[in-house]
C-alpha cells in the first residue's frame, strides 16, 4: 500500500495528506510516461523491485538484532520514501521512455 502511495505523490495524483494533488501531472519533467495505464503498474512495480532491495540491504545491515517475520512500520515508511526518492531521481532525467527509467533495478 505504501509503495502505491508513493507511486501516486510522485505524480501528483495525491498529497502527502491522501488529497488530491495541487499540482497536474503536467508540470512535471516525466508527464510524458503516462502513454497508458500500464506505466503506472509499471512503475509501481519498479518502486516495489527497489524497496526489496533496500528491504533486504536493511535486513542486511540488522543481522546482529534479532529479525522476526516482522517489520516496524517506521522502517517499511522509511524504505518506501528511500525509493521513492530514488524513483524521483531518475524521473527528474525526464526520460522519454519507461525502459529509461528501469536502470533504476540494476
Amino acid at each position: 500500500m505504501a509503495v502505491a502511495r508513493s507511486i501516486c505523490q510522485v505524480f501528483y495524483l495525491v498529497d502527502s495528506d491522501g488529497q488530491p494533488g495541487r499540482f497536474p501531472v503536467q508540470l512535471t519533467m516525466y508527464w510524458q510516461l503516462l502513454q497508458d495505464e500500464m506505466v503506472f503498474y509499471r512503475l509501481f512495480c519498479l518502486l516495489f523491485f527497489k524497496f526489496e532491495e533496500l528491504y533486504c540491504d536493511w535486513v542486511a545491515q540488522h543481522r546482529s538484532k534479532e529479525i522476526n517475520n516482522t517489520c516496524s512500520l517506521a522502517t517499511i515508511i522509511l524504505l518506501v520514501e528511500n525509493g521513492k526518492q530514488i524513483l524521483l531521481c531518475e524521473l527528474n532525467k525526464a526520460p522519454s521512455e519507461l525502459s529509461d527509467v528501469a536502470r533504476l533495478c540494476d
